[in-house]
This record gives structure tokens, C-alpha cells and sequence, in this order.
């Protein structure tokens, strides 16, 4: 069986749960002593409800190429 999900539910807010990529097999860890995580993940979905999935998924890819 195969599970899909938006590219931004990697992380549970509502747990303060890392889950990490589709691909990932680790087990979930706990973020809620890393604010900053938390903080980037509202802003993320923020400009998902701003801007549209597509576009931030777009600009999140360009942003990755250009960083050292």
C-alpha cells in the first residue's frame, strides 16, 4: 500500500512530531524543544495558503539549487 502526502506534512504540529519524507523510515522524533522548527513549518504553510502549493514547492526547489 502506498501513502501520499502534501510536501509540507513532514512535521506534526499538533504532537510537535518530526515525521519526515514518505521515503524516510525512522521513527518520528519529538521537535517541541526546537521552536525554530516549528516557527519555519507555520511560515511554510503560510505561504502554501498565500501563494499555492505549486509555486512555494517551486520556489523551495530554486532556493535548495542556489544554496551551498
Amino acid at each position: 500500500m502506498e501513502c501520499s502526502t502534501p510536501h509540507e506534512q513532514v512535521l506534526c504540529l499538533t504532537h510537535r512530531r518530526w515525521l519526515g519524507r514518505a521515503d524516510d523510515v525512522g521513527p518520528a522524533f519529538d521537535v517541541s524543544l526546537h521552536p525554530e522548527i516549528l516557527g519555519a513549518s507555520r511560515r511554510h504553510r503560510g505561504l502554501i495558503r498565500k501563494r499555492g502549493r505549486e509555486n512555494v514547492r517551486w520556489a523551495f526547489t530554486q532556493a535548495s539549487d542556489i544554496s551551498p
